[in-house]
Order: structure tokens, then sequence, then C-alpha cells
């Protein structure tokens, strides 16, 4: 975990035990990003989920075409409208990405922010690998 990434947890717990967000967040439901296939090649396209269970209540922002993607070159994105069931709520949004970097393996957090009164939390997913390959010549 890097060194700043420790603040964002540190800022969600704060966040949780203060305000009244603590009744409709639980505390250990975190963003989830995770590459849909997790080998790419370079210059094709990869597909990177990102979701985010939650109470019905919060207003949730997922990254647009400005964020950071680094390593990988944002191309598109798919938007799925939030499902609520049961009393909690999935976000979700595939990005399509991909990657110039000749890195062996490369890794992608992004943070989705969560709107709740006069309090927005950034709060990032945990890293999700992709490993480079290269296809054997036939």
């Amino acid at each position: 975990m890097g060194k700043h990434q420790g603040w964002y947890w540190v800022g969600l717990a704060a966040l949780l035990r203060s305000s009244s967000a603590a009744a409709q967040v639980p505390a250990d439901t975190l963003p989830r990003g995770r590459f849909l296939h997790p080998t790419t090649r370079v210059g094709e396209l990869v597909e990177y989920e990102l979701s985010y269970h939650h109470a019905p209540a919060l207003e949730v922002i997922f990254p647009d075409s400005a964020a950071k993607f680094g390593p990988f070159e944002y191309a598109d994105r798919q938007f799925f409208p939030t499902f609520t069931r049961q009393g909690r709520s999935l976000d979700r949004t595939v990005y399509r990405l991909r990657t110039f970097s000749l890195d062996s393996v490369q890794s992608l957090s992004l943070p989705i922010t969560v709107l709740h009164g006069a309090d927005t939390l950034t709060i990032p997913t945990e890293p999700a690998p992709c490993d480079w390959y290269v296809r054997p010549l036939p």
C-alpha cells in the first residue's frame, strides 16, 4: 500500500465513525476493480470492471475519461445503471483500455467518489494486475 493510500483508509474510518454515514456504509464494503481478462498484448484493448456495492442513499461517482488510467490509455467505457435489490445498490462500469508499456506486469487502481451531504470521500480500489504477453510465432 502506498504512503498516501493509507490516508484514504484513515479518512474512510473517520467518516464512518463521525457521521450518519456509519449507519449506511458497512466498513467492509469497498469498491472492487478487476481486469476481465488478466492478460493483454501491447496495443490491444483490455476491459477493466469497476464495481461498488453500497447503501441506496449514497451518491457514488465513478471516474470518467479524464481520470488517470496510467500505464493504460482510456478508449471507451460502458456504464450500467444502478441496480438496487434487498436494500443494497450496485454501481458498475466497464472501461476499455489499452497499453503500450512493455512492463511484464501492469496494474491499475481507480478511485470512486462517495458524496454524502457535505462530505466527499475518495476511496481507491486495490491494484488489479494485468500481465503482458507475447503471442508465440506459428
